[in-house]
């Protein structure tokens, strides 16, 4: 995501905006921290609704331009399009079953991405590799954060998957605002113009 990040927007044009990014970084992420604190108690002062409706909406959008993809392409809308719209709609229905499921489904996707991380990580052993396997574990707890009902018996599910999205989101950004601010040149070009040649 960095990289492609890095490619559309220039590590000039974000090189000029690192203090920006780094500040809206920081600000996702603690609001990340609070709507998941919020949530433990059941008694949710977040307004997730606004969330839910772009959701929905987005769902519905891909699910309207599915057919003009080709090959996968057109697969991978028609999956991301049911999978946005059916979540949003057991989230807007609010009954415990919709979030035992969504609990499932979200615990399930951070187990298998977690599981798929480590692998790669032990069996790649890119330069980072132990960091990686760190937040497969990371995510494989939070699987099990999902899969158990404690401490609100599923009720919680969606303001923990806003809340873990925003602070995803805003360390990403702290992230690409700190490496962005030493780079001189872009690496992603660059690497994509060496293997060209």
């Amino acid at each position: 995501m960095v990289r492609l990040v890095m490619i559309l927007l220039g590590v000039d044009y974000l090189r000029t905006r690192w203090r920006s990014l780094r500040i809206v970084g920081c600000i996702s992420f603690l609001l990340g921290v609070f709507v998941f604190i919020d949530a433990l108690d059941s008694a949710l002062y977040f307004p997730i609704t606004p969330f839910v409706s772009l959701l929905l909406l987005e769902g519905l959008a891909t699910l309207a331009v599915a057919w003009t993809g080709m090959g996968g392409q057109r697969t991978l809308r028609y999956v991301k399009g049911i999978a946005f719209t059916t979540a949003a709609a057991l989230i807007l229905i609010g009954h415990e079953h919709g979030n035992f499921i969504l609990s499932m489904i979200f615990g399930t996707l951070f187990f298998a991405d977690g599981l798929l991380q480590i692998v790669a990580a032990k069996v790649v052993r890119f330069r980072t590799w132990r960091l990686a396997m760190i937040g497969g574990a990371v995510e494989i707890a939070l699987a099990i954060f999902f899969y158990q009902p404690y401490p609100t018996h599923y009720v919680g599910t969606v303001p923990y998957c806003v809340g873990l999205g925003l602070i995803f989101g805003g360390w990403n950004m702290i992230l690409l605002s700190a490496r962005v601010r030493r780079l001189a040149s872009n690496p992603a070009v660059a690497a994509g113009d060496s293997a060209a040649e």
